[in-house]
């Protein structure tokens, strides 16, 4: 990593330094979730989605527990790739992990380096570090929509030819069909960009844009529009949970722990301080465009709802933090530019502490990926259990999401041993119940092993 990013600095010829900052940008972020989130967290029940639409072709929404697929474009997506390419789906995940993230590294390389040559690919190195623990980026459409909101930001700073309109209509329109309110970010952007120009153009846009987005939301989307209006009136309590938990000391049983937690923290606010003077200065000579401003509105404004409204406002963190992280190309390119062989050492140091982060990560208590183990052994209990008996079962949040989204039945969790009927065990459950043994659960509770493959096991009280 260290080389690639010297390489990214020496290199003269710019198609050169645009592949290689590009290649350590990718490297950097995708080493922090190599361990805790390929396939990703979230990515479990979307995996389940996809597997049910690709083995059926229903994409009903008003299936149970299959709500999401209101908003299509992600499951046609990867049904038509894997069907097309031959493919599986389960290595399309990682292949669309790869690909969301070039979406994100290339959008924001483009978009700062319009203003700084060299300094595109530090900004993206300080957005990723400073949004590491808040950024949703997974195989997911959360994730795919953002990477095509950064699009039409960097669209937004091209000259407006018919033809870059075109394109910019498409791209929104794509994001009508594959998330809920990430169009609204975009929405939001038009207004407030039309408000700090004056512009009539940006207020029709506004407009056309605005009356799509309910267009779509009370059609494909009628199922749960209602149910978002009401969620919006209930009491926000996403902001309290990220401050607890990001001022919490950890209660680590290993030592290493201590010291990654202590070096992770420290890098983060190490590039959050520096990007945030460099960007009060930009402010303070009035070097940000408008494009700037208005995206470091609309996530103010967005985040800001979610104080006093159920909004999911931490998602548009991330837009406040793309013009901070300008700052940081700012004061390694002009600033202080004579500075520029020192400053390089002083981020190289930083980035490799980076490291740190994903060795913190990956002493969480819960799993969060799938392992291949836990995969077969779900789709071994799907396939032979009845589901309209009801048993309640034991297992962890994260196995019961693809549970949910592959199974359109009822399903009876139970949150403790004595009580299941049935107890799915996972590493992940061992952990939850003191690091429990799957041999240490079962003889505790008396249960007869039906399935187990040495991680996954399946066990019950009754005889199958």
């Amino acid at each position: 990593m260290g080389s690639l990013f010297l390489m990214s600095l020496t290199f003269k010829n710019k198609y050169l330094k645009w592949i290689f900052s590009i290649i350590f940008l990718l490297a950097l972020y995708s080493l922090t979730f190599f361990y805790v989130s390929i396939p990703s967290s979230d990515s479990q029940a979307f995996r389940g989605l996809n597997e049910y639409f690709i083995s059926t072709g229903n994409l009903d929404p008003a299936v149970r527990n299959h709500a999401y697929y209101q908003w299509p474009s992600f499951f046609i997506l990867t049904k038509m790739v894997t069907a097309i390419s031959g493919v599986t789906l389960e290595s399309f995940e990682f292949l669309l992990y790869g690909i969301i993230g070039f979406l994100f590294a290339t959008g924001l390389y483009i978009y700062t380096s319009k203003k700084f040559k060299d300094g595109g690919f530090l900004m993206v190195a300080a957005f990723f570090i400073i949004m590491t623990y808040f950024f949703n980026y997974q195989a997911v459409p959360f994730s795919l929509a953002f990477g095509v909101l950064l699009l039409l930001f960097v669209l937004e700073t091209c000259q407006k030819t018919v033809e870059v309109k075109t394109t910019m209509l498409v791209l929104y329109a794509s994001l009508l069909f594959t998330h809920a309110f990430v169009p609204l970010f975009f929405v939001l952007y038009l207004l407030v960009r039309s408000i700090l120009n004056r512009s009539k153009l940006y207020g029709g846009l506004f407009v056309l844009t605005l009356v799509s987005y309910l267009i779509v939301q009370l059609t494909f989307g009628r199922l749960s529009f209602a149910d978002n209006i009401l969620s919006v009136m209930t009491r926000p309590a996403e902001y309290s949970q990220m401050i607890a938990t990001t001022l919490s000391p950890l209660q680590v049983q290993v030592p290493i722990d201590a010291i990654a937690q202590l070096f992770s923290r420290g890098v983060t606010i190490a590039f959050l301080i520096i990007s945030g003077i460099g960007f009060t200065l930009l402010l303070i000579e009035r070097k940000t465009n408008s494009v700037d401003t208005a995206i470091l509105l609309t996530g103010i404004i967005y985040s800001g709802l979610g104080i006093f409204l159920y909004t999911l406002g931490t998602r548009a963190i991330s837009l406040i933090f793309i013009p901070v992280a300008i700052g940081a190309a700012y004061i390694f390119e002009n600033r202080f530019k004579r500075l520029k062989p020192y400053l390089a050492s002083i981020f190289l140091v930083l980035i490799i502490l980076f490291t740190f982060v994903p060795v913190h990560q990956s002493f969480g208590t819960e799993v969060q990926f799938q392992p291949s183990e836990t995969y077969v052994a779900q789709n071994f209990f799907i396939q032979h259990y009845d589901w309209s008996i009801g048993d309640s079962i034991l297992l962890t949040y994260r196995v019961s999401m693809y549970f949910d989204s592959k199974v359109a039945a009822y399903i009876n969790y139970s949150s403790s041993p004595g009580e299941a009927k049935i107890i799915f065990y996972t590493t992940g459950l061992g952990k939850d119940f003191g690091n429990y043994t799957k041999d240490q659960l079962v003889q505790q509770q008396r249960l007869n092993m039906v399935y187990d493959n040495a991680f996954s096991c399946i066990a019950i009280t009754r005889n199958p």
